[in-house]
């Protein structure tokens, strides 16, 4: 027998839900995105400052490959084009971000040619995590 009195709003339900998350996701991945960003903006040129006779101080800044990062640590800027590679893209229907950069092989290295891993992609996500694990994991406030 079926109650003549109770509406269903099951797919209002899922609309809100999924809105909601939607925005979180999208939060959380700008948070590792400008993490990224911010791991790869160490500066990888040596800076020297002159100066001159009249005592104006200039800085100058090294060649490229002046000064490079460490392996194990975040590859250092020189001329920021991997920093301008770093990218997110949400997929609205699985409620999932991509965060990631094209220098994939900075990252893990290759050994073929001699280049130690310098990672930034695992990196920024655990320097991150809390943030993340907080915006996706906050009590969902009920509207009115």
């Amino acid at each position: 027998m079926a109650h003549k009195n109770v509406k269903w709003y099951g797919e209002d339900f899922k609309k809100k839900i999924n809105a909601i998350y939607d925005k979180r996701v999208g939060a959380a991945g700008n948070v590792v995105r400008a993490e990224m960003k911010s791991l790869l903006s160490t500066s990888g040129r040596a800076v020297t400052t002159t100066t001159s006779k009249t005592g104006k101080v200039r800085r100058k800044l090294g060649k490229v490959g002046s000064a490079v990062s460490a392996p194990g640590d975040p590859p250092a800027k020189q001329t920021g084009r991997l920093r301008a590679t770093v990218f997110k893209k949400i997929f609205r229907r699985k409620n999932m971000v991509l965060v990631g950069a094209r220098g994939l092989v900075l990252d893990r290295g290759a050994p073929g040619i001699h280049l130690k891993p310098r990672p930034f992609v695992i990196r920024s996500l655990e320097n991150v995590l809390g943030q993340v694990t907080t915006i996706l994991t906050e009590p969902i406030q009920p509207t009115k």
